[in-house]
């Protein structure tokens, strides 16, 4: 689905503030209720913007509808011990839920795919919250495969999943 008046476009310095304004938001909306509330009550917009700020915007496209960011999603190198060859890693992908169900996710993530893709990367993978059943359903639909390994226990039990490149998109 493409929305007329969506822009997926390479994240400059200037959108950390939007994008960590986004991560807050899609954190609340996501993880309340998976997360322990001790973990949410230390997360605020003012901190996610501070990560953005410090840690910068490379690698990371940003959606755009109607000149508000409503998502992101960041890519680059596996950043843990990988096996050979090394996969590309979809480093957190994110739309507010007002934006959800309208394909900006997954054109996201297929932007993120691409340019690892054309990296040199032959398969990418992610690490999901294992509780987060409809994130992983999303990446399921998108080509991803569950690969079994995990990291992490209880409510922070976070699941590897992974897709051979060139996906099917």
């Amino acid at each position: 689905m493409r929305i007329p008046s969506l822009l997926i476009r390479p994240a400059a310095e200037s959108d950390a503030e939007a994008i960590g304004r986004v991560h807050f938001h899609a954190w609340q909306e996501t993880y309340t209720g998976l997360l322990p509330g001790e973990i949410m009550s230390h997360l605020s917009e003012e901190r996610s913007v501070g990560i953005f700020r410090r840690e910068g915007c490379r690698n990371i496209f940003v959606a755009v509808l109607e000149e508000e960011t409503v998502g992101f999603c960041g890519h680059g190198p596996w950043r843990g011990e990988a096996p050979s060859p090394t996969p590309g890693e979809v480093v957190g992908l994110y739309v507010l839920q007002k934006s959800q169900h309208k394909g900006i996710g997954a054109q996201l993530l297929h932007t993120a795919l691409d340019t690892l893709h054309s990296q040199g990367y032959t398969t990418a993978a992610l690490w999901v919250l294992g509780s987060n059943i409809r994130a992983m359903e999303f990446y399921r639909a998108q080509g991803f495969r569950d690969t079994g390994i995990t990291q992490g226990s209880g409510p922070l039990l976070e699941r590897k999943m992974e897709i051979h490149l060139p996906a099917q998109h």
